[in-house]
This record gives structure tokens, sequence and C-alpha cells, in this order.
């Protein structure tokens, strides 16, 4: 239990350091407008299962980040078809003219791994097919269709890293690289326990002062 308390340490500690001033907001310079957020919100929608107030609040803390000089790259654990992570890229190429940050983009790319007695029962109702409209062939995407998503935006090699294969086999080597930098935005969108848990051990303590965990 020492690591996670060490966790809801750093966490806390996290957001009490946050003020609303520091959070920004989208009329502060540098961010993007609101035609800029509906453009981006009209181009990433058919590529994210995340709820558009999601897909905005990451946009902003994401040019927040670099506005600040926050140190760190920005990583998101579960891409799927890369809806968010687009949406980090597209922002940047608007209000900054270019990809100052690369996005990593971790996924298993085959889908989400068996539930546990931790995830719920709703959990596994969803994963025997309960929910057919929201199953999305158990959310698995393939990384060829997210390469094309990226390139038909026109992102090159430079603007992102594609991390595939499950957490447990991508986060040790990961951690290494990115021990510096750091991490100023991370994003966690891995459905279960034990998927969120490993991601939070693994990568929490590189997350910079003043970053932030979404």
């Amino acid at each position: 239990m020492k690591h996670l308390r060490k966790l809801v340490d750093f966490l806390v500690g996290a957001g009490s350091a946050a003020s609303s001033r520091d959070m920004g907001t989208a009329n502060d310079a540098g961010m993007v407008t609101d035609a800029q957020l509906a453009q981006i919100l009209a181009t990433v929608k058919p590529f994210t299962m995340v709820h558009e107030s999601g897909v905005r609040f990451t946009v902003e803390q994401a040019l927040r980040l670099i506005q600040q000089g926050i140190p760190g790259a920005f990583v998101e654990c579960g891409v799927w078809r890369g809806g968010c992570s687009l949406a980090m890229l597209l922002a940047q190429r608007l209000k900054r003219g270019r990809v100052e940050r690369p996005v990593y983009m971790l996924d298993s790319f085959e889908g989400l791994p068996p539930v546990t007695p931790r995830d719920g029962p709703l959990a596994l109702q969803w994963k025997q097919g309960d929910d057919p409209a929201n199953y999305f062939d158990n959310c698995t995407a393939s990384i060829e269709e997210l390469k094309n998503n990226l390139g038909a935006l026109g992102f090159g090699a430079e603007d992102y890293r594609i991390c595939p294969g499950w957490f447990k086999d991508t986060l040790p080597r990961l951690a290494e690289q990115l021990t510096v930098p750091g991490i100023a935005l991370l994003r966690l969108d891995g459905d279960w326990y034990d998927s969120t848990l490993a991601c939070l051990e693994s990568l929490v303590p590189l997350v910079s002062e003043g970053g932030i965990v979404i």
C-alpha cells in the first residue's frame, strides 16, 4: 500500500497546487477560439468516444502547459482511433504553427483485456456484449487505422510516437525514455482498474511540477 499512498499524496498535492488562475481558460492568450475549438471537435469526432467537454479540457490544458513552459511530453494511454491525441496535435498546429510537443500514444490495438472483479459487474456485462451500440468490437482499432488518421491530417513521424502493446509491456520502456524530459500531460483512458493502476504507478512519478493527470 505504500506506493499507493505516494500516488495519492502526489495527486492531492498537485490538485491543491493548481489554482483556477494556473489552470487557465479558453479566453486566455494562446488558447483556441470557439471557432477553432469547433473545428478541432468536428475533425476528431469520428475518432473518439470522449465527450466533447473532455476533448475541450484536454486541448486547453495542452496549450496551457506549453504556454506556461511546463516541461515534458504529452502522453495518452488508451488512444483507440486517436481522437484526443489528434486534438492535442491539431491545437498545437493551429495556435503555435507547429507541433512543439510530440504526443506519445499507447494502445494494445487488440481491444481491451479481460475484466477482473475489481472492474465491477457493469464492466463484465459490457464485455459480454450487453451494450452492442457502445461495444465497438471490444474498443479495438488497428495501428494502421491510427496511422492513416494521422497521415490524413498531415502529421509526420516527428509529431508523434506510437507505442503498441499491452501497458505492462510498454510502460517500463516508455518510463525509461521519458525520465528526461518528463511528462507534462498524462491522459489515462485504459478503462479497467489494473490498466489504470499500471499507468499511475509507472508514469505519475514522471509528471512535472505543474503538470496534469487526466
